[in-house]
């Protein structure tokens, strides 16, 4: 069975503190396995992330597949958007040069390197690289349905360690 997924606004995506837009290309399958379903959601889109620490715009993904078997959240191919999109980490303006998932017991994460610029090039160019990860945590819910799902939610930011550049 397949079913396509079709909103008219953006979502709020609490696994990521992210708001996210579907493409009409994303797609439920259903499967019959040993009769049992196993559901699957193949999602493209973009997203955005904020919070009070980051601001992440225009970040497009592909393949975002959601499945109940681990490592339940994968995805083919995650991608910048426009360079022109405003990105900030604290109040420092960032640009990503990587975005990828991570896998870590019962959390997946959302790692992006990035460049942060800590003085403009105007005033003598001063960068670090360093890099972020958005963590989800996952848990069964019972109250939603007779049975269980599976949900997510946001948990924390981990930032890695800066390492200094000069122009």
């Amino acid at each position: 069975y397949t079913f396509i997924v079709s909103t008219g606004d953006t979502l709020s995506m609490d696994m990521w503190a992210a708001h996210l837009e579907l493409h009409p290309n994303s797609y439920v399958d259903i499967s019959v396995i040993d009769g049992k379903f196993r559901p699957k959601a193949v999602l493209n889109g973009n997203l955005a992330v904020r919070t009070k620490k980051v601001e992440l715009a225009d970040v497009e993904f592909e393949e975002l597949t959601i499945t109940p078997e681990a490592p339940y959240i994968k995805a083919e191919k995650f991608s910048f958007g426009s360079e022109f999109a405003q990105q900030k980490l604290g109040n420092f303006p960032i640009a990503i040069t990587d975005i990828g998932m991570t896998n870590v017991d019962d959390r997946t994460g959302l790692k992006f390197n990035l460049k942060l610029n800590l003085v403009k090039e105007s005033s003598g160019g001063f960068a670090g690289e360093t890099g972020l990860t958005l963590f989800a945590k996952s848990y069964e819910e019972n109250e939603r349905s007779a049975g269980n799902t599976m949900a997510w939610k946001y948990t924390k930011l981990q930032l890695i360690l800066i390492r200094e550049h000069l122009s």
